[in-house]
C-alpha cells in the first residue's frame, strides 16, 4: 500500500531501500551512544545555576520576582514607562529576547542572562547527565529522514544541530574513547557546490574549479565587502533576501540589496534554476531533486523551491557518505552526522590515516564538482575541535 504512494521515479533511484539502510546504520550509531564527561557536565551546571542566581536576585531587586513570569515583566517595564508594542501570536504583549534586548535596563540584563544561563543548563548539561546510561554514555535520537526535505534530525540526550555554533563550551563534554581522539570531518561549502552543480552556472563553476573566493567574487560584482558578499552567497541558497542578509549578517540595507541583485545578474545559471523549480512547484506542487526525491512546495512559498532543491541533494550526499563508511566498516567510529559534518572517535595512533581514509570515502564528485571533505583532529573532547580550529586564526 505505501510502496505505491512512492514515485515511480523515486522507486527507480532505489530511494526505499536507501532510506532503510540509512536508517539501520543510524540506529547502530544511535546504540553506541557518546560518552560524557560527568564531572565537566556537572561542573558546567553548577557554574551556570550559580549564574542564574545571581541573575535572578538582580531581577529581584529591579521589581520581578519570578524572571518566568512575561505578566510581572510586562507590569514592570510599563511602570518605568517603557512602551511595548510587539505582540505574540495570540495578540498578547511580547516581552521575548529581542523585546527585551531593545531596552537598555539592569532589569532586562538580568531576565536575559538569568533565562540564558537556565536554558543553557537545562538543555545542554542536565539533559546529558539524566540521559546518561550505566556506562556514562549519552544516546542521540537520530532522525534519518525528518524534515520536508529529509535532513536528518538530532533529538534528545545530545541535540547536537542546536548546540551554539562554533562554540566548543558544551561540546567539550562529550568525549571520544579512552586512547581515542574526535575526528571532525565536514564538507566544504556543500550547498554552494551543490548549487554550481546543478545550475551549470559557468562564473560559480570556474570559481570552484580554480579554487577562487566565491564571496569575495559576489561583493566584488557588487562593490560591497567581502561580509555582505558571504552573506549573499548563503542567503540566497537558504531562500532568502536581502531582508535576511541585513538581519543575519549586520549589512547595512543598501549593501545588501546591491549584493543580491549582483548575485543574480553574475551567476544566470543559478537564476534559471531557481526558476525552472518555481514553474515546477507552481505547476505541480513539487519539486524532484537529482536523487529523485519528490518535495511539496506550498503554493505560498514557491520561493523556497531553491532552497529545499539544495537541501535535500546536500543531506543525501551526507547520507551516501554514512552508507559508503557503513560498507567499508567504518560505522563504528562514527558518532554524530550532523548536516555536512561528522564526528568521529578514532584510537590516537591511527587518527590521521583513518580520518585520511573516511574523508576521501566522504567526498563526492557532482556533475563533474568536487564536493572535497576537510577533516581536522582533535583531542580526546569534542569541543578540542573547535579550539585547534579557533587558535589557526
Amino acid at each position: 500500500m505505501l510502496k505505491s504512494k512512492v514515485p515511480v521515479r523515486s522507486r527507480k533511484k532505489g530511494l526505499i531501500s536507501w532510506e532503510h539502510r540509512l536508517a539501520h546504520i543510524t540506529a547502530k550509531i544511535e546504540r553506541r551512544g557518546y560518552l560524557l564527561d560527568k564531572a565537566y557536565a556537572a561542573a558546567k551546571s553548577a557554574e551556570l545555576y550559580e549564574q542564574q542566581l545571581k541573575w535572578e536576585e538582580v531581577a529581584r531587586r529591579e521589581g520581578v520576582d519570578n524572571v518566568n513570569s512575561n505578566a510581572q515583566i510586562i507590569a514592570t517595564l510599563q511602570e518605568r514607562g517603557v512602551k511595548l508594542t510587539k505582540k505574540t501570536k495570540k495578540g498578547n504583549l511580547s516581552v521575548d529576547d529581542e523585546v527585551l534586548s531593545s531596552v537598555a535596563l539592569p532589569l532586562t540584563e538580568a531576565i536575559i542572562q538569568a533565562k540564558k544561563a537556565m536554558k543553557w543548563r537545562a538543555t545542554w548539561f542536565d539533559r546529558a547527565l539524566h540521559g546518561q546510561d550505566a556506562e556514562g554514555r549519552v544516546h542521540a535520537s537520530i532522525n534519518s529522514c525528518q524534515a520536508r526535505t529529509a535532513r536528518m534530525t538530532i533529538s534528545g540526550a545530545v541535540p547536537a544541530q542546536t548546540l551554539p555554533a562554533g562554540d566548543s563550551y558544551v561540546r567539550h563534554a562529550f568525549l571520544a574513547e579512552p586512547g581515542h581522539v574526535t575526528v571532525s570531518s565536514d564538507y566544504g561549502n556543500m550547498e554552494l557546490r551543490v548549487l554550481a552543480a546543478f545550475s551549470g552556472d559557468p562564473t560559480m563553476l570556474d570559481a570552484f574549479h580554480r579554487g577562487l573566493d566565491l564571496h569575495q567574487l559576489t561583493a566584488d560584482a557588487a562593490g560591497v565587502d567581502r561580509k555582505a558578499g558571504k552573506g549573499t552567497n548563503f542567503t540566497v541558497v537558504f531562500g532568502g533576501g536581502w531582508r535576511a542578509v541585513v538581519e543575519q549578517y549586520g549589512v547595512s540595507e543598501a549593501e545588501a540589496k546591491k549584493a543580491v541583485k549582483a548575485f543574480w545578474e553574475t551567476y544566470p545559471g543559478v537564476k534559471r534554476l531557481a526558476d525552472r523549480l518555481q514553474r515546477e512547484a507552481r505547476r505541480t506542487g513539487f519539486i524532484y531533486t537529482g536523487t529523485g526525491r519528490r518535495i511539496p512546495v506550498d503554493a505560498h512559498r514557491i520561493y523556497a523551491a531553491l532552497n529545499y532543491f539544495i537541501q535535500s541533494t546536500s543531506r543525501d550526499i551526507t547520507a551516501r557518505a554514512l552508507i559508503e563508511l557503513d560498507r567499508h566498516g567504518y560505522t563504528e567510529f562514527v558518532r554524530l552526522p550532523i548536516h555536512d559534518e561528522l564526528v568521529f572517535s578514532f584510537p590516537e595512533d591511527q587518527a590521521a590515516e583513518l580520518a585520511e581514509k573516511t574523508a576521501r570515502l566522504m567526498e563526492m564528485t557532482v556533475r563533474g564538482l568536487l564536493i572535497p571533505v576537510d577533516a581536522e583532529i582533535g583531542g580526546q573532547s569534542w569541543g578540542s575541535v573547535l579550539d585547534l580550529e579557533a587558535s589557526k586564526h
